[in-house]
């Protein structure tokens, strides 16, 4: 689901950052989108989108940070792409609570 498409007649209203999100466009000029860098923190903004079905953040750098355990309530997650992420340390226990993920990738991190 795009958050940017809702039906409007329906009273649906999107979310203001995603009206600049458009297919086809370049996702770096979309705003509130952004490389991140360090450790992303338990109250990140990130963690409020429970309904996120893909989630790519390969080549980000986390600076050689633990990955946060919040990840695993990311209840209808189906695509995680941490690869290239400079991640560090075990995945959290609570990524196996994610029923619905069919794709995990945590390849290249090797601090």
């Amino acid at each position: 689901m795009v958050v940017s498409y809702c039906d409007v007649d329906a009273g649906i209203k999107s979310y203001p950052k995603t009206d600049s999100w458009k297919e086809g466009t370049d996702c770096c000029s979309w705003d509130g989108v952004t490389w991140l860098y360090g450790s992303i923190p338990s109250n990140s903004s990130l963690f409020l989108l429970p309904h996120l079905r893909k989630l790519n953040l390969t080549s980000n750098d986390f600076n050689a940070f633990e990955m946060s355990f919040k990840f695993g309530e990311f209840s209808s997650l189906v695509y995680l792409n941490l690869s290239t992420s400079n991640f560090v340390g075990q995945v959290p226990s609570q990524v196996s609570h994610l029923s619905k993920l069919a794709s995990l990738d945590l390849s290249r991190n090797y601090a």
